[in-house]
């Protein structure tokens, strides 16, 4: 198989990763376990220029406190080609008191202001550490993403029942509720937490580079134990007038979506036309034919509107169990069926199959226009797991696999014509693997695409 030339990245942690300046980390322990994240780490190498973006994710959890972490984990990248770091500016709680900034959108009321004045992250000790790490980072030469968590609220939708998706008795549906993307409030809401970011950012003198929309969808059947059964979307015919919606269903899910990003667009980038929008989307999307979907993601719609698109396409989340293909005998050897991915029941050993595979049809169904104009940066897989939907995974099961599976990701992103990657991991174990190691594997990967 032919394996393009290729880089990759580092690290074990709640993070995503990109490229990088350097920094003095003579002062870093990466070993100290108070960092919160560990470095699998690689050299500057000519091969990392293959590959422009290259994302770093600092969760808002280490922020609580203070910057602190954020000046620790510039130094602690700094052997690193990273440079730009994503951070988190709303989750289920926003991560800066937006309360206190003067409102942005000229009809926004009082009562929608009780909306933000609810949802600050209570959990703050230091209101004013998401821009001092921007500041950070920015001073330390990285592009800086905010990552804003969008439709996946349950403070919000807990604050605000009216908000919610219901279940068919009209209580919150599902153990972690969402708000209803059908609901003009909730996505102004959205919309007005973004401004007024980007504006406190302004009168800080700092620049934003990015705001990442994640959970830019509808929830998927398997966050609730009935799925779809239960769920019910309050108030559809207000989207009468902007998508002709009178009631929900698969294909208005997707008009929905496609239109407030629309709108997101034009009230982001009429203020502040410098700032990228980038979109988190499934990988079953990505590597889907532009059908609408449950979850409302139709990526060509949603492309035109936006300058970068994360697929999320990690390969132990295409290997669900079936148990209905297992036989007496399978189980009596501990054997594990299931639906076949990529040509596989285990995609999970091939990861360089279904980067290249899923990154190239992602691109394939944009449209011409958009092709060349849209940054594609998929999710890296950059943690272990042992079961997933059931079914026992066969890789990554050890840390000390991470950087030859991260590097094997990478080089099928190459492959399907990426920009480059962001790296997630849900481990907090600090361990630090030779840069040799990494980059001896992805030396030998550049030589074979040389000699093929």
């Amino acid at each position: 198989m032919i394996r393009n030339s290729l880089f990759i990245a580092l690290f074990s942690a709640v993070f995503f990763i990109s490229c990088a300046p350097k920094n003095d980390s003579s002062s870093i322990n990466i070993d100290d376990p108070n960092l919160g994240y560990a470095l699998i780490g690689i050299e500057n190498t000519p091969i990392v220029e293959d590959l422009p973006v290259r994302s770093a994710y600092l969760p808002f959890g280490r922020l609580r406190n203070g910057s602190h972490k954020a000046s620790e984990m510039v130094a602690a990248l700094s052997n690193t080609s990273v440079n730009a770091i994503v951070l988190d500016l709303k989750e289920a709680g926003i991560h800066f008191k937006a309360h206190e900034v003067s409102k942005v959108q000229t009809d926004w009321s009082e009562e929608e202001e009780e909306m933000i004045t609810d949802t600050y992250d209570s959990h703050m000790q230091d209101s004013e550490a998401l821009f001092d790490a921007i500041k950070i980072f920015k001073d330390a030469g990285y592009r800086v993403i905010l990552r804003h968590v969008v439709f996946n609220d349950e403070k919000l939708a807990r604050t605000h029942n009216e908000l919610a998706i219901e279940d068919t008795e009209g209580g919150l549906w599902g153990k972690h509720p969402w708000v209803n993307p059908y609901l003009k409030k909730v996505r102004k809401y959205n919309i007005e937490v973004v401004l007024r970011a980007l504006k406190k950012s302004e009168q800080l003198g700092l620049s934003v580079d990015e705001i990442q929309l994640d959970y830019i969808r509808f929830p998927d059947a398997l966050v609730d134990v009935d799925g779809y059964r239960t769920i019910h979307f309050p108030l559809v015919e207000e989207n009468s007038e902007d998508i002709g919606a009178t009631t929900d269903s698969f294909e208005n899910r997707c008009l929905r979506i496609a239109k407030f990003l629309e709108d997101f667009k034009t009230e982001v980038k009429s203020r502040h036309e410098n700032v990228d929008i980038g979109i988190d989307v499934f990988g079953y999307v990505a590597a889907g034919s532009n059908r609408c979907h449950g979850i409302g993601q139709r990526v060509n719609e949603m492309a035109k509107h936006v300058d970068v698109i994360y697929p999320m396409q990690y390969p132990s989340h295409w290997a669900q169990r079936d148990r209905s293909k297992e036989t007496d005998e399978d189980r009596e050897n501990g054997v594990q069926r299931g639906r076949k991915a990529f040509g596989s029941e285990h995609p999970e050993t091939i990861p360089q199959k279904v980067y290249r595979i899923t990154t190239k049809s992602l691109r394939n169904q944009l449209y011409p226009e958009d092709q060349e104009r849209i940054k594609i940066v998929p999710w890296v897989q950059a943690f272990t797991i042992g079961y997933f939907g059931g079914k026992k995974m066969l890789r990554p099961t050890e840390e000390s696999e991470l950087p030859e599976y991260v590097a094997e990701q990478i080089a099928g992103i190459m492959e399907g014509g990426g920009h480059g990657f962001a790296l997630w991991t849900y481990s907090r174990t600090n361990q630090k693997n030779s840069m040799e190691q990494v980059n001896d594997f992805l030396e030998s990967i550049h030589s074979e695409s040389k000699e093929d």
